[in-house]
């Protein structure tokens, strides 16, 4: 089983998504965009996994590369192979499958807790029903055609879907390191308005207890995504 990562930023990496292919000792390439505009070979690898980023899934004119790794991804669905998309991969996966992006009503920055609708999706079979994780975004995915609704939190009502068993999309960041939450609590400034925004104190606090769970439930749904995944190889 070969994966691909695509990244869009040099900030934001694999982070523990990284550690669970060296622990399952799973071959892995991690395609930079940023850097590297041209679309990678499709048939040297079986799943793909889109990273975050700071960017609107539709700004082409200021990250031309969007418009290839969009056509990189629709093909890419048409071969019927899995994909994870984590937040702005979310986000594309969503739009590749007929779905919109638009602005969340509220900012989700820190630790919050998402909820398992009861659906049947093979990979989200051990997720808790509920859970903390960590959460950095101000856009949101609409729930494509075909496609079911896994999870929700006060604030955003969509935060994981499904199409079928290989297609999956998340809002939230299971793959979050200590040092890439610290560096994003720094920056942080939070309206007074903004019920849903944790200052670096309040992320502090949470960080050493929320994250060990959600690094492992994240493993565990990586450890179900790919069995899926070789299923259909």
């Amino acid at each position: 089983m070969r994966s691909l990562v695509f990244q869009h930023t040099e900030e934001e990496g694999p982070g523990t998504l990284e550690l669970w292919f060296r622990e399952r000792a799973l071959p892995f390439h991690v395609h930079h965009w940023y850097r590297n505009k041209e679309s990678p070979d499709a048939a040297k690898f079986d799943c793909l996994v889109i990273l975050g980023g700071p960017m609107n899934v539709n700004q082409e004119a200021e990250y031309p590369w969007l418009s290839e790794e969009k056509s990189f991804l629709r093909n890419w669905i048409e071969k019927q192979k899995p994909v994870l998309g984590i937040c702005l991969g979310g986000q594309m996966l969503a739009q590749a499958l007929g779905g919109t992006v638009s602005k969340n009503p509220q900012r989700e920055i820190g630790f919050h807790t998402i909820t398992r609708h009861p659906i049947s999706y093979p990979a989200f079979r051990r997720w808790p029903k509920e859970l903390a994780v960590y959460q950095y975004h101000e856009d949101t995915f609409s729930i494509p055609p075909g496609c079911e609704n896994l999870a929700f939190s006060e604030a955003c009502p969509r935060q994981a879907f499904s199409r079928g068993n290989k297609l999956l999309g998340l809002q939230f960041h299971p793959e979050s390191t200590e040092n890439w939450i610290r560096g994003n609590a720094a920056s942080i400034s939070r309206s007074t308005d903004e019920n849903f925004v944790q200052n670096p104190e309040e992320t502090e606090l949470l960080l050493r207890k929320r994250l060990p769970p959600l690094t492992e439930n994240f493993f565990l749904l990586m450890d179900d995504f790919v069995e899926i995944g070789r299923a259909h190889v």
